[in-house]
This record gives C-alpha cells, sequence and structure tokens, in this order.
C-alpha cells in the first residue's frame, strides 16, 4: 500500500471517529479524489479553534514534506490543547 493510500485511510477513519468536523471547518477534504493536493493545499489557520492559536504560522499546508512544525495536521494530532467532541 502506497503511503499516500494509508495517509488516507488513517485521515477518514479520524474523521469518522469525530475528527471531521474539525477536518471540514479546516478546509481538508478527507473524500478528495487527489488525497495528495488535498493534504498539500494551503488553507488560513483559524485561529479561534482551541489549540490552533500557538500554530506556527497563519497559512499552512495540512501536511509541509520534511517540516512538521509547519504541517496543519501535525499541530492538530500533537498539540494538547486541540480536543475534538
Amino acid at each position: 500500500m502506497a503511503l499516500i493510500d494509508r495517509v488516507r485511510s488513517d485521515v477518514g477513519e479520524l474523521a469518522a471517529a469525530g475528527w471531521g468536523e474539525l477536518f471540514q471547518r479546516l478546509g481538508l477534504d478527507v473524500e478528495s479524489d487527489d488525497p495528495a493536493a488535498a493534504l498539500r493545499q494551503v488553507v488560513t489557520v483559524d485561529r479561534d479553534i482551541p489549540g490552533l492559536g500557538d500554530f506556527a504560522t497563519d497559512d499552512a499546508a495540512f501536511v509541509e514534506p520534511g517540516d512538521p512544525t509547519r504541517s496543519l495536521l501535525y499541530h492538530l494530532f500533537a498539540s494538547p490543547n486541540v480536543r475534538v467532541e
């Protein structure tokens, strides 16, 4: 299985387990026909979302190859301040 297929599967499972509303609010299309492009898409970070006030930049891709500190998806999972309900 290619890495992008694994990531797509994992993100889809997380969306179904309660992360979907947050992904949608941030603009991540978990059902995209081109998941690699969806993950590289640059979005404006909504700092009103709990846990995103301390993110490194105002505009970010969900995955920034080689730079996890600028990867929004990494921050969502690593920050103890990001919560889904």
